[in-house]
């Protein structure tokens, strides 16, 4: 049965190679412009486009050039302008968003996004003459098939769709090639007939088996396993594939290679994968203690310490930057650190950063209890290298210290407190205040 219809489908699929096909609500097959109804028709869409961006191959994004669709980032792109002169006054529509979805031949939605469009209308009030803003969303399919693609703005200003044939070869699309050490590497891949494809070509179970290596010293198997997959073309409007997870543990940070061998022979392939090293920092203040409405900053040094991937010496004009973020009482504070070159081999790198203590006042140290929070984020070779809160410390004392009555005269009557107020004897180890208000570190 399935053979018998299967010429009868694929004619069909010949038809919609035809790159976009204007929805029945559009009215016409052009894309763009188009006028926004009632008061807002001095706005309007133009330069309508759906298009494949990226590609991912072998767990790379890659730049797509070629003609019509493809899997991998889908784009929608449009400017929204102005086609008469704009009023001097009018209501920015409620809630003005854009939407854009992708729903596969089977009416499955794959995913939807969408983008507010506030700030773009109310930009609009103020300017004197034309207006252009393009705005655009993106969505990954990595399953080639027959698509509907939509665009929108709401509320109920403007609305698009096309039926595409997304194409594919048949291969594997890996993904989730990157981790951070002590967790687990597991890229996965999604195996596929490509599309369009003749299902008698795919049918019957198949294995894989697969090895993984250090690309340093790629004859040495780290891991291995044989795993068993069956090619799912139930769906004729979309390409059969099934998808595999092939997880390592107990890596060290490096770059690795992973080598497929299958009786599918598009699924043979190699493909690297990477361990990424986390930044370790140590993140000392200038003062063991500070105090409320006295000290105006607190100066802190973060020393930061990075592994793989090393950082190889660069020219001035490609300087490799830190970004430290830190938030303190609700207030941001980004600084950017950037040195000529790096060693090859380990990375040491010492920030000098400060906060504002202009805000603290002896109220908020009660609420912290002597430790009010810093947010700290530290931004490096493209990612988040290391999130976390430290605390500041702040002299504080709990009623039960504040009341103390000491004789200054008799050191047998003085009596010692930790920061959170509490009496501590004379083998505790820290910062102790005594009652007469001095402060002692006892080591």
């Amino acid at each position: 049965m399935k053979k018998n219809c299967l010429p009868k489908i694929l004619r069909y699929l010949s038809l919609v190679t035809i790159p976009f096909l204007a929805a029945p609500n559009a009215g016409a097959e052009e894309r763009g412009p188009f006028i926004f109804p009632g008061e807002l028709d001095f706005l309007g869409v133009k330069d309508l486009d759906f298009s494949t961006t990226f590609l991912l191959n072998d767990g790379e994004v890659t730049e797509w050039s070629g003609e019509g669709f493809h899997t991998g980032i889908q784009q929608v792109s449009l400017s929204i302008y102005n086609c008469k002169e704009i009023p001097k006054t009018f209501t920015v529509p409620d809630s003005p968003t854009m939407h854009f979805s992708i729903t596969d031949g089977y009416g499955e939605e794959i995913e939807s996004v969408e983008k507010d469009l506030t700030s773009v209308f109310n930009r609009i009030k103020f300017i004197h003459g034309d207006f252009l803003n393009k705005v655009s969303q993106q969505i990954a399919v990595m399953r080639g098939g027959v698509y509907t693609m939509k665009a929108s703005i709401t509320p109920d200003l403007f609305s698009y769709e096309v039926v595409a044939q997304i194409k594919d070869e048949a291969g594997v699309h890996v993904t989730n090639t990157k981790t951070v050490v002590d967790s687990i590497l597991a890229p996965v891949l999604t195996i596929t007939s490509g599309f369009p494809y003749n299902p008698d070509d795919v049918a019957g179970e198949k294995t894989l088996k697969w090895t993984v290596a250090s690309v340093d010293d790629p004859t040495k198997i780290l891991d291995e396993d044989t795993e068993s997959y069956n090619l799912d073309a139930s769906k004729i409007l979309l390409a059969a594939e099934d998808v595999l997870e092939l997880p390592v543990s107990g890596l060290q940070p490096g770059e690795y290679i992973y080598t497929l061998t299958s009786d599918y022979s598009p699924a043979c392939m190699t493909f690297k994968a990477y361990v990424y090293d986390v930044l370790d920092t140590e993140i000392t203040f200038d003062k063991p203690l500070y105090m409320a409405g006295e000290d105006k900053e607190a100066k802190f040094d973060i020393t930061m310490r990075y592994g793989y991937p090393y950082i190889e010496v660069n020219t001035e004009t490609k300087k490799p930057t830190i970004e430290v973020t830190t938030k303190f009482l609700e207030e941001d504070k980004t600084e950017k650190f950037s040195e000529t070159a790096w060693s090859d081999s380990e990375m040491n790198y010492t920030a000098n950063l400060s906060v504002s203590l202009e805000k603290v006042t002896q109220e908020l140290v009660e609420k912290f209890k002597g430790e009010v929070p810093l947010d700290i984020l530290i931004y490096f070779n493209g990612q988040t290298q290391y999130q976390g809160t430290v605390n500041i410390p702040f002299k504080y004392y709990s009623s039960g210290v504040e009341n103390v009555s000491a004789d200054n005269n008799t050191s047998t009557n003085m009596k010692y407190y930790n920061v959170f107020g509490v009496e501590v004897d004379s083998q505790y180890k820290g910062i102790v205040i005594s009652s007469e208000g001095n402060k002692i570190i006892r080591k």
